[in-house]
């Protein structure tokens, strides 16, 4: 939009043999002004994984519009100076300005174009690469997808909960505020939902809590894995109790000393060794390569952010949905439905989708049949989940598809060998294998991730599978399916979750929320979601 040139050129002249006085020609103060907007293409080589991601940048013309016209040359010509013309009067020499400048400039016009475009380039390229090696605030990011996907792995969804509270926990032991979007406010708790006022818990409770519930899951979340880190020099603050901040006396420095390597021996005990399984857990069954997120700030006023995830968008075979948009949106995060079903069945396969094992449900057998143990609970192994006290293996990974009669996404789930335990006294045991199907609008929710809302669930029992108190005409069979059908919809309402941006942008600095529009169709789901403003530190978010 904006370009001013400052030139000036001189030609020695051969005066050898003739009158003339000046042995040179100068032609100063050649200034051209860009007179309209002018459209560039710019190619580079890109390696988000170098300490200069961007090379070989290019600026070309693509529709042959020279940056400097002839309109330009001539207004140009105005305000020059030439000297080397002696012994012409002044008002000659004002007649010939505006025809030396055309025969000087215009064959001179092609390095003069070159030199601009490598200007360009090597300005914008160093640039690019000055936000790109940024550590905080604005840069590029290379983040595993793999960090991306395995949030939707159901141990994960199961422990955010427990980390959450510990959060809170130890916001509060450390006299910290509870923000009020803090993922922890609304959780059930003694007494009643967390807000930010009325929670209170010991952080050694919720710390016990936190090793109870990770020791029977299957956990792979960076984000939470992050956030754990997050937590331990937060927690190396909490006071003693009672403990008088002014009293500097030996007794009271040891007393916090003994404190402090107290703390310490808790985050050895609780927090390291769910952080070291998690590492554990994401070295073994890998299926991602990388997520590039790139976040660059413009002068402070607009920000761009860009995020490539080869597995989900194809790069062999690119998404006929690639071109989607909705208007004014500040930032857009699109879903191949397609490219996204493999990624589940690859990881139901790895057991990243599932709470422990993987892939179909393989009975053990015992004379041809299958066993169970001693309550009556099946023996197998498979892609293993647990909710409302019931288990089940997941026997096949769940398809999203577009029902456009209804304009709902629609997905089945076949679950076998289910099981609950007794629930008192021996009575309330149930088992058998479900077929669920369910429908749901899409909307943008936690941050910007694909979420379902108000699911149309419909489940039944495979025939002849019944076990227990689901036999048919058993006196508890429709105390046992009411209860089921409140547990189905609990779990698909809270699992069904397709984290598009709420766990890239904490990982990468990119404070993103969703904006409120969403657009669905056969094959995508796609959400707007914009920056906000936030402050560093545990969210939870």
């Amino acid at each position: 939009n904006e370009l001013s040139l400052s030139m000036s050129v001189r030609l020695g002249l051969d005066t050898r043999g003739t009158q003339i006085p000046d042995q040179a020609l100068n032609v100063g103060n050649v200034n051209p002004v860009l007179d309209g907007p002018r459209n560039v293409c710019v190619t580079a080589d890109v390696n988000l994984g170098s300490a200069n991601p961007v090379s070989n940048l290019v600026v070309t013309s693509p529709d042959g519009t020279p940056f400097i016209s002839d309109d330009m040359i001539r207004t140009a010509s105005r305000g020059l100076t030439i000297s080397g013309l002696s012994g012409y009067p002044a008002d000659q020499i004002d007649r010939v300005k505006g025809e030396i400048v055309p025969v000087i400039v215009q064959p001179l016009r092609d390095t003069v174009e070159d030199s601009i475009k490598k200007s360009l380039g090597d300005v914008f390229q160093t640039q690019i690469n000055a936000l790109a090696s940024r550590g905080t605030g604005s840069g590029s990011h290379l983040v595993s997808s793999q960090n991306l996907a395995s949030e939707l792995g159901l141990g994960n969804i199961q422990l955010r909960d427990r980390v959450a509270i510990l959060e809170c926990a130890v916001l509060k032991n450390t006299n910290h505020p509870i923000p009020p979007d803090h993922a922890c406010v609304g959780l059930p708790f003694y007494g009643g939902p967390i807000t930010p006022e009325n929670f209170s818990s010991p952080t050694i409770n919720e710390l016990m809590n936190l090793k109870d519930a990770a020791s029977r899951l299957q956990i792979t979340s960076e984000s939470l894995k992050q956030r754990l880190i997050a937590l331990k020099p937060l927690m190396l603050e909490e006071p003693m109790y009672a403990d008088d901040p002014n009293d500097h006396s030996d007794f009271a420095i040891r007393c916090r000393q003994d404190h402090r390597q107290s703390i310490q021996r808790d985050i050895a005990e609780y927090v390291d060794p769910i952080i070291n399984s998690i590492s554990e857990n994401q070295l073994s069954g890998q299926i991602f390569n990388f997520v590039e997120i790139q976040n660059q700030l413009a002068g402070g006023a607009s920000r761009n952010v860009g995020v490539s995830i080869p597995e989900i968008c194809s790069d062999t075979r690119p998404s006929p949905h690639a071109r989607r948009e909705m208007r004014n949106c500040p930032i857009q995060a699109y879903v191949d439905l397609n490219e996204f079903n493999q990624v589940l069945s690859r990881m139901w396969s790895a057991g990243r989708l599932c709470q422990q094992g993987r892939g179909p449900y393989v009975p053990t057998l015992e004379h041809g049949q299958q066993k169970y143990d001693e309550e009556g609970k099946p023996i197998g192994s498979g892609c293993y989940m647990e909710t409302g006290g019931m288990g089940c293996y997941m026997n096949n990974p769940p398809q999203i598809t577009y029902d456009a009669r209804t304009r709902k996404y629609k997905t089945s789930v076949k679950l076998k060998s289910c099981y609950r335990p007794p629930a008192f006294l021996g009575i309330g045991r149930f088992g058998g294998d479900f077929n669920i199907d369910f429908s749901f609008s899409p909307k943008a929710c936690n941050g910007g991730d694909f979420c379902m809302d108000n699911p149309d669930v419909n489940w039944s029992v495979v025939p002849g599978s019944e076990r227990f108190a689901l036999r048919p005409g058993g006196f508890l069979t429709s105390t046992v399916t009411s209860g089921i059908q409140a547990a189905v919809n609990g779990a698909i309402s809270n699992t069904i979750r397709i984290p598009l941006t709420s766990n890239v942008g904490p990982l990468a600095g990119i404070p993103i929320e969703a904006e409120g529009r969403t657009d669905s169709g056969p094959g995508f789901f796609g959400a707007c979601l914009k920056l906000r403003s936030t402050s560093r530190g545990v969210s939870g978010q």
